[in-house]
């Protein structure tokens, strides 16, 4: 139902799924008519550095049990003109002296500052109010910058977008 909600949230860069423009803007007016006048949507997604020169990589390893993971996620510098990254993951998992190895890739849709910025003008059902890391420090809101890469946005429904039938009321 339009207009139910106090909050929604996309955490962990999910919103970077959304592989255009006008997806992204769907989403955030989807959001916006969602939640009532006042309502709070969290966003959170990595930006984009388009001047790392090089491929990253991010390793992790874990076990419980007789299971042991590793894992390996390779991305791709990206890409300023079509705003992609490309990602891989490798998954090599051990248990009981059995090893699975499975691989995923994907693609993301990246964001400087500025893009955010431009994104969010477009859309004017929802404006920005803070910006933190993912620290989730409450008291210590950032500014919308490139120097730092992880954003947590906090995005308020400044008013109702619903369209009023002005007859209604005579």
């Amino acid at each position: 139902m339009p207009g139910e909600f106090d909050m929604a949230y996309c955490l962990v860069s999910t919103f970077k799924y959304l592989l255009n423009e006008s997806d992204a803007r769907s989403h955030l007016r989807d959001i916006a008519r969602h939640l009532r006048v006042g309502g709070i949507y969290l966003l959170g997604f990595h930006l984009s550095n388009y001047d790392r020169a090089q491929q990253q990589r991010e390793h992790w390893k874990g076990s419980r049990d007789r299971i042991s993971v590793d894992c390996i996620i390779d991305t791709s510098q990206p890409d300023p003109h079509f705003r992609l990254e490309s990602l891989q993951s490798t998954l090599k998992i051990s248990e009981n002296g059995r090893i699975k190895t499975m691989r995923t890739a994907w693609q993301f849709r990246t964001y400087d500052a500025a893009q955010v910025r431009a994104m969010l003008q477009a859309v004017p059902e929802l404006t920005l109010v803070k910006c933190y890391d993912f620290c989730y420090d409450s008291s210590e809101p950032r500014v919308l910058e490139d120097p730092w890469e992880d954003v947590i946005l906090v995005l308020r429904k400044n008013r109702d977008t619903r369209t009023v039938n002005p007859r209604k009321f005579t």
